[in-house]
């Protein structure tokens, strides 16, 4: 190049330079264009080229340009830490880091490379590295607000959130708007909500509309339930910034605690779209979607949060859960994914001494649940504790019941020993189960809500058993028996299980009737002058498979009518559903009822609207197979493949009415149109079926505490002999 082209390039570059500064870098960038025309080799242009680019958005543009600068001119620390800057914005976290390792070397105190690559080391989830690099940048440039700022947020991720506000408030104080909304959250996060609105203050006034401080600002809120506020803040928030992905996920939250379900669901959608690794919008999507009986979608989804956030128990265990409501899942898929749960997040099981090998003496008995209230393990459980043969057994209860009502107190009378356990962690809780002695201790929840797996898997007592509530296997290594009976659990299936399977004959459950519950009503056809059909189960237990099912069965009947009665109900999404999959399949709209529920005195009222209970699936109903027998309603089923749907089969055994249980779908729709149309058979099951239960070993308690204690003896003794 020649000198007088020398000359040129850098008068040209004067002035893009000044347009730079100024802000108009759209006019410096086509100036620069113009030199790299004349001047292809200058580094210096490529380098200002790809700043411009990246000021403008372009990421892409500026990777490239920087690119070439370093390519030219491979000596300048700043070349490369921009050029980190901006893989770093196309998501190119590896080739930021390589950028940011020759910024270093070239000069290694360099505090604008210190502090990039603390900020990309954030971005990669090494927490302690990025502290370190962002302190080391303050070091050499003591009190940069910049500095200050990333290394608050690096601190608030590590859940350091005291320390974080001592760092952002230097920051947030020499005016960096960013800062003043990390404080907030800083703020927001340590407890301490009026600081945290106070900090937004200042933010807000002087643009109503930042979507950043209005998301912060509704997360106060939130945490304060005051919902309708915060559901206005979210809708102000994705206003403004309709690309805010956690605004969104929030403004679902508002709208899911005002019960507005449908709304709640199109914002999670919204999020996810933007956002498709935020865990959080992921998870509350899927909860969305199993509660109206979505459990495909409700799987898709918790498979997508687990893969944004694999280290979360919670979440992989919640997908567990949900694989037993969606069909097409193979029994050894399902078995497989609790195998990972176990390798990915089981702690490793410590020794239990046996503190008396004696296989005959007086045993400490514990059962673990968070359940010991108004649910489906009181009517299985409390009955069965009343009559447990104490002779040989002392019972111990381990309570993660946040708040108690008259079946807490039940329990709590039923109990040797009684502790509330809420507030206890899991290797706190092992202390205090290994301290009380407990000699067996019975799972009740397995990977369910409030379950508790983690505290099986460091193994709390020297024999472990799961039973009641959970439909499957834990997956534990540490878990030794799982409680079932050959319906649920055929001799065939225990491939699927890393427990020993103890069965108990005929059902391994036994059903307490509440005091409460009135005498069978007349059958309803007789007043209607048609059948009504109905399922009172969860709309997350009702499959499309049992919607096609019941479609099938009301074209072949075509004067009946169905009844669904569930909570869920109440959400127009999860009448839609049902309404639409029906409509699919031949049903008018006018054939069917919803209801929402109520208060379980009343709810047993509803019973004497139906004559016949379709028991849904994939997931068959347990308790309310009970409930419809004792009210005098006929349940007509078939045993599913899995676990979780053979629960009414299993239970209509037990109660000698083996005559209601079809052996596959199509017999189950053929068994429920030929019920249906024998309204004389219907009469003698309303009049005959409560006397038929109670006689039989459904309700029998003191004989099922019996079988049951010896079961659990032999577990004992099997034990002993592996010690």
């Amino acid at each position: 190049m020649s000198a007088t082209t020398i000359s040129l390039v850098d008068e040209r570059l004067v002035d893009a330079v000044a347009h730079h500064r100024d802000g108009d870098l759209a006019a410096a960038l086509a100036v620069y264009g113009q030199i790299l025309e004349h001047a292809p080799g200058d580094a210096r242009v490529w380098h200002l080229s790809g700043l411009a680019r990246h000021g403008l958005g372009d990421a892409a543009g500026a990777a490239a340009d920087l690119e070439r600068a370093v390519v030219l001119d491979g000596g300048r620390a700043d070349y490369h830490c921009n050029l980190a800057v901006a893989r770093h914005a196309l998501g190119d976290l590896a080739g930021a880091a390589a950028a940011l390792d020759r910024a270093a070397a070239l000069e290694p105190g360099n505090p604008e490379t210190l502090a990039n690559r603390g900020v990309l080391l954030r971005a990669l989830g090494r927490l302690d590295a990025a502290e370190e690099s962002l302190r080391a940048a303050l070091a050499a440039r003591p009190g940069d607000p910049v500095a200050l700022n990333n290394l608050g947020t690096v601190l608030v991720d590590a859940g350091r959130f005291e320390e974080a506000v001592a760092v952002l408030r230097p920051a947030a104080d020499a005016g960096g708007v960013e800062a003043r909304v990390n404080l907030a959250n800083a703020l927001r996060l340590s407890g301490d909500a009026a600081a945290a609105e106070a900090a937004l203050g200042p933010v807000l006034a002087a643009d109503p509309a930042h979507a950043e401080a209005l998301n912060i600002l509704c997360l106060v809120r939130m945490a304060g339930r005051r919902f309708e506020d915060a559901r206005d803040l979210a809708d102000h928030a994705v206003a403004a910034d309709p690309g805010h992905g956690l605004a969104w996920s929030n403004l679902g939250e508002c709208r899911r605690q005002l019960d507005d379900l449908g709304g709640a669901i199109a914002a999670w959608q919204r999020a996810v779209a933007l956002k498709p690794g935020l865990a959080v919008a992921r998870f509350n999507l899927g909860s969305a979607l199993a509660l109206i009986g979505d459990g495909a979608g409700a799987v898709a989804q918790y498979r997508a949060a687990v893969a944004a956030d694999p280290d979360d128990a919670r979440i992989h265990g919640t997908l567990l859960m949900a694989l037993h409501y969606a069909p097409g899942i193979s029994r050894q898929a399902i078995f497989d994914e609790h195998l990972a749960w176990a390798r990915r997040h089981a702690p490793a099981p410590q020794p239990v001494p046996v503190r008396d090998p004696d296989p005959d003496r007086r045993l400490r008995l514990g059962f673990l649940s968070a359940d010991f209230r108004f649910h489906a393990v009181s009517f299985f459980l409390l009955p069965v504790l009343r009559a447990w043969p104490r002779r040989d057994w002392e019972i111990a209860l381990y309570s993660g019941v946040a708040r108690g009502d008259p079946y807490t107190d039940g329990f709590r009378a039923a109990a040797d020993l009684w502790r509330d356990t809420a507030g206890l962690d899991d290797a706190a809780l092992v202390d205090q189960i290994r301290g009380d002695g407990v000699d067996i201790l019975v799972d009740l929840a397995g990977h369910t809500k409030d379950g508790r797996p983690g505290l099986f898997a460091r193994r709390a007592a020297p024999v472990q058993a799961a039973w009641l509530d959970y439909v499957d296997t834990t997956g534990l290594p540490a878990m030794d028996f799982l409680v079932a009976d050959a319906v649920q659990v055929p001799p065939e299936d225990d491939r699927f299980y890393v427990e020993q399977v103890v069965r108990l004959a005929p059902d391994c459950l036994c059903y307490g009737p509440p005091g409460y519950a009135g005498d069978p009503a007349p059958p309803p056809f007789r007043e209607n002058g048609y059948v009504t059909l109905g399922c009172f189960s969860t709309a997350q237990k009702v499959g499309d498979g049992a919607l096609d099912a019941w479609a099938a069965i009301l074209r072949r009947l075509p004067g009946a009518r169905l009844l669904l009665n569930g909570p869920e109900y109440r959400h127009g999404a999860a009448r839609d559903r049902c309404r639409g999959r029906l409509a699919a399949g031949g049903v008018a709209a006018d054939r069917i009822e919803f209801r929402e529920g109520a208060v379980h005195r009343e709810f047993l009222t509803h019973y004497a609207d139906i004559d016949m209970a379709l028991d849904p699936f994939p997931y068959s109903g347990g308790l309310n197979t009970c409930e419809a027998l004792w009210m005098g309603v006929p349940v007509v089923t078939f045993a599913g493949e899995r676990y979780c749907g053979r629960h009414a089969a299993s239970h209509l055994r037990a109660a000698g009415l083996d005559e209601l249980v079809a052996a596959d779908a199509a017999g189950y729709v053929d068994l429920a149109v030929a019920l249906a149309s024998d309204r004389d058979r219907l009469a003698d099951l309303r009049a005959t079926l409560r006397g038929r239960v109670d006689a039989s070993p459904l309700v029998d308690a003191p004989a099922f505490a019996a079988r049951f204690a010896h079961a659990l003896r032999g577990m004992w003794k099997q034990a002993l002999t592996k010690h």
